[in-house]
């Protein structure tokens, strides 16, 4: 009797029979009714929902598929096998793969669009993935599954991500300073996750004389980073069919560390100073000082060692500058108390 009713509940759920009832109720996004017009009137439709035709290949123009060397030449470029090899995931249509890895900025490939398209639809992909695993493996009221689902799906996460499997080097572009940013967020990142507690100062962490409270910059994470990360989920998701199944075994495959987060997601940076003197007023931020080169300036004191101790952020904004501040104070303290306490490379700055 139970799995009777198991079988009878799980014939009315599922991803199509949620838009079946969608067209009831007059959202139609059926295939064989793509008139705006009609979702608009909320024009109802008992006929069951036939699914889109996935994307054939990310072709620009019917020509250039002709254009077999060319294709080639440009995926020996890109690293394809290796990339495949990485991802554990065979494309059995290339073009999407180069699709995915094309920066706007790389004017050789005339082939297929840049990955801007396809990080619009892995973006929802992955969020709709992990929004319905943390949803059905986690206990967790609805504050705490957006703190899940925030530290999952975001840019600071899918760039990690990335640049853990090395994926960053396959990006085509022809712009400098990509290169520039990237590497100073690996650096950034390398310090986080590798450095011992008993070295005394960061390359980045400054302090001018003894006067003077320890300075920190911001190094922001690339966008394009975790905007591969997207494209390539949406490109696995084009070539497979739009098959979940397999999104999810790829991701599940590039993101080890899935359920440690779920477990117990990263704190944001501030988050992490604040919770470290919960007092309420230990933690005091001056304002925001303009400096040269459009950059600002904000200092943290907390107390620390029977005094308070100021430590000196900056960054493009004053947000930067804060998270800025609060990065050096752990890092300092961290370091002071043997401990690298800003030593988690999931921790968000968004």
């Amino acid at each position: 009797l139970q799995e009777k009713k198991k079988e009878k509940a799980q014939a009315h759920c599922g991803m199509v029979n949620c838009l079946n009832f969608m067209a009831r109720i007059g959202i139609n996004l059926s295939s064989t009714s793509s008139r705006v017009e009609e979702v608009i009137k909320r024009k109802q439709s008992k006929v069951k929902v036939i699914m889109q035709t996935p994307q054939k290949d990310a072709f620009c123009i019917d020509q250039v598929r002709k254009e077999k060397a060319k294709l080639q030449n440009l995926m020996s470029k890109l690293g394809a096998d290796q990339i495949e090899k990485i991802t554990g995931y065979t494309f059995k249509e290339k073009s999407f793969l180069l699709q995915a890895f094309t920066h706007p900025s790389y004017g050789d490939n005339r082939l297929t669009a840049s990955y801007e398209k396809l990080e619009f639809l892995g973006d929802a992909v992955l969020d709709y993935l992990v929004t319905c695993y943390i949803y059905t493996n986690t206990d967790a009221d609805p504050s705490r599954l957006t703190v899940i689902r925030s530290a999952l799906v975001c840019n600071n996460m899918f760039a990690s991500l990335l640049t853990d499997i090395q994926l960053d080097q396959f990006i085509l572009h022809c712009t400098p300073g990509i290169y520039n940013k990237i590497k100073e967020y690996l650096d950034d990142k390398w310090w986080d996750e590798t450095q011992p507690a008993e070295v005394k100062v960061d390359k980045t962490l400054k302090q001018i004389n003894e006067e003077d409270p320890p300075e920190l910059d911001m190094v922001e994470v690339p966008k394009v980073l975790g905007d591969v990360f997207e494209a390539l989920f949406g490109a696995i998701f084009l070539d497979s069919g739009h098959d979940l199944s397999v999104v999810w075994s790829v991701y599940r495959r590039l993101c080890p560390t899935l359920d440690k987060v779920v477990a117990n997601p990263p704190l944001n940076i501030k988050k992490q100073l604040l919770e470290k003197f919960p007092v309420v007023g230990s933690v005091v931020f001056s304002s925001a000082t303009q400096e040269g080169g459009g950059t600002v300036s904000v200092t943290v004191e907390v107390p620390a060692g029977g005094t308070r101790r100021k430590f000196k952020g900056k960054g493009r904004s004053k947000k930067l500058a804060v998270l800025a501040a609060c990065k050096c104070a752990l890092r300092k303290l961290g370091e002071e108390e043997g401990v690298d306490a800003a030593g988690d490379c999931l921790a968000r700055t968004e």
